[in-house]
């Protein structure tokens, strides 16, 4: 992973910084397993230098949003799953990804309080009752 998409993304997007804008952890228990998943999302920001997936760069300031899911086991990382907003960034570089657009683009701000950042061990969760069928 790291040789497919950090690599070209690093060459592409120089003096590259990661501003997280949620990050807190929690229990699933839709899983039948109980398991602990933590969650970041931001915004991988830098300057769009060199093309990246065939979009060409800007040369300007380019953010590329991000939402990243982890399993942890113990104090391992077990599964990952991570989404980045490919359209929202060919849209920053100027290409004409929808058609018809009836509103503008913009880049949208993470918690106007910036507390979104949970730290702090997650309180026990509270019995749900589930009505029987």
């Amino acid at each position: 992973m790291a040789t497919k998409f950090w690599t070209p993304l690093k060459a592409a997007l120089t003096a590259l910084t990661h501003r997280e804008d949620i990050f807190f952890a929690g229990r699933n228990e839709m899983d039948g397993f109980a398991t602990t998943w933590v969650v970041s999302m931001g915004h991988l920001m830098g300057l769009f230098d060199r093309p990246w997936l065939g979009v060409r760069p800007t040369e300007k300031i380019a953010m590329l949003r991000y939402c990243s899911f982890y399993r942890v086991e113990g104090d391992r990382i077990t599964e990952t799953a991570m989404y980045f907003d490919l359209p929202h960034l060919m849209a920053q570089a100027g290409l004409p990804i929808w058609r018809d657009q009836t509103a503008q683009h913009l880049v949208q701000p993470g918690p106007a309080t910036h507390d979104g950042l949970l730290y702090d061990p997650p309180p026990p969760p509270k019995k749900v009752s589930r009505p029987s069928h």
